[in-house]
């Protein structure tokens, strides 16, 4: 199924930021140019058959390639418009040739969406995921939304390198977390703002390159009271 996700997805957005931020802070539409800058690569062309946007999750194309969705292929047809036996004689005098007959009949293919997926839009290289909006190569996923290469995710806005994570944004390679926002390079964590390289943390602000620390303030830990309170401001 295809269909707009976004009235989904700003409702998980919305309960996210509840989560991290304490407040909700806006629609997710006003936020897209943040949440994907550093994300892809990304390409949108239209599609040679209908004209729709075909989304890439790759910009390494020639300027007059041709692009169809994943769901214009008839998988039905014989491929015989692309068989050598289908080129004129006088088209196959050598390689070169070949290769040039071949490139005018040669579309790529985007909006790639596979398996047991619903409510995915502007997406591609999606599989068995629920509820994604501009995003690549993300699978067994629901939640997502401005993000690339992730995987058994969920409620994920504007990462990159995911999974399996959850309600995070704006984070890079984040594994067996949750609650990251900010943060890049961090496992088995949960509770970390704007913080890089830490593995079996929680509840750490402006941390970096700790290991199994609590209640973290820059690399110093505080008492639990002393930290929540700070964190509350």
């Amino acid at each position: 199924m295809n269909a707009d996700p976004y009235s989904q997805l700003n409702k998980q957005w919305q309960s996210t930021c509840k989560i991290l931020l304490g407040e909700q802070i806006g629609d997710l539409e006003n936020y897209a140019e943040w949440l994907y800058e550093g994300n892809g690569p990304r390409l949108a062309k239209k599609s040679h058959i209908s004209g729709n946007e075909v989304v890439c999750a790759s910009t390494n194309y020639s300027k007059d390639s041709k692009f169809i969705g994943y769901n214009e292929i008839d998988f039905s047809t014989s491929p015989k418009s692309m068989s050598l036996e289908s080129l004129d004689i006088n088209d196959i005098k050598d390689i070169d040739s070949i290769i040039s007959a071949l490139g005018e009949r040669i579309v790529y293919t985007g909006n790639i969406i596979l398996g047991n997926s619903s409510f995915i839009d502007q997406s591609t290289t999606i599989t068995e995921c629920h509820y994604v909006l501009h995003s690549e190569r993300v699978a067994f996923s629901k939640n997502v939304a401005y993000s690339t290469r992730g995987s058994y995710s969920e409620n994920i806005f504007g990462c990159y390198a995911f999974g399996p994570s959850s309600f995070s944004i704006k984070s890079n390679e984040i594994s067996e977390s949750t609650r990251c926002f900010m943060t890049s390079k961090a496992d088995f964590s949960s509770d970390c703002f704007y913080s890089h390289g830490l593995s079996s943390c929680m509840e750490c602000m402006f941390s970096f390159n700790l290991k199994s620390k609590r209640y973290a303030i820059g690399n110093l830990s505080l008492a639990k009271d002393k930290y929540l309170i700070i964190k509350s401001k």
